[in-house]
């Protein structure tokens, strides 16, 4: 098939039956490395924060942010399938709600106290303005919490399809972050990724 983009591909992946959230045991440990204990440590929940995920995929991440609790998660993403496998995943929250698009140009109408994203941003081409736009969804002394990959990969290998990818940056994250107006408080390595952890002041 060649090259696809990011939507075509969710959305063949969602057609196919590819649902993270059904991982054996073992993937699910292996995708720690991105995003385990030590990620949704930093997002530091509470049972009234309101919290979106940007790219919240079929809601493997999302079911865990909800097991710990929070006042309400809005999950975003580009691929209307795969929302529609994460609403009978996540099913079980009445909590939650599902935004299709793109988030850089999406408008709106709230704003929230923690705002997280596990390898999603290496699909997005304008970083600077999905800082920016993430920081300005913040309420003030709000979380931003982002997960990115340590490998710098230019494409995405999927059986016969290829998808280009925008890999991050370590230092041009932190630089984002902070021209985001956005103060970092930690950084830190797991095994895969780097995860930074900003809070917008008060």
């Amino acid at each position: 098939m060649g090259f696809v983009t990011t939507v075509m591909h969710y959305d063949m992946l969602a057609r196919e039956g590819h649902d993270p959230v059904y991982d054996a045991p073992e993937l699910q440990v292996h995708m720690d490395r991105w995003d385990g204990p030590a990620f949704l440590d930093a997002l530091g929940l509470t049972l009234a924060s309101d919290v979106l995920e940007i790219g919240v995929g079929t809601g493997r991440l999302a079911q865990r942010v909800l097991r710990r609790g929070c006042g309400s998660l809005t999950g975003i993403d580009l691929s209307k399938p795969t929302l529609e496998i994460a609403q009978k995943n996540l099913s079980a929250w009445s909590n939650v709600s599902y935004l299709w698009g793109d988030f850089c140009a999406f408008s709106f109408s709230c704003d929230y106290d923690i705002i997280y994203s596990s390898q999603a941003f290496f699909h997005i081409i304008g970083k600077n303005i999905a800082f920016d736009k993430a920081a300005g969804l913040l309420r003030p002394g709000g979380t931003f919490v982002l997960s990115i990959d340590k490998e710098r990969n230019d494409w995405l290998e999927y059986g016969d399809r290829n998808v280009p990818l925008y890999p991050d940056d370590s230092e041009e994250t932190k630089t984002l972050i902070l021209r985001a107006g956005l103060t970092l408080m930690q950084a830190f390595d797991t095994e895969a990724a780097h995860i930074f952890m900003a809070k917008k002041p008060q």
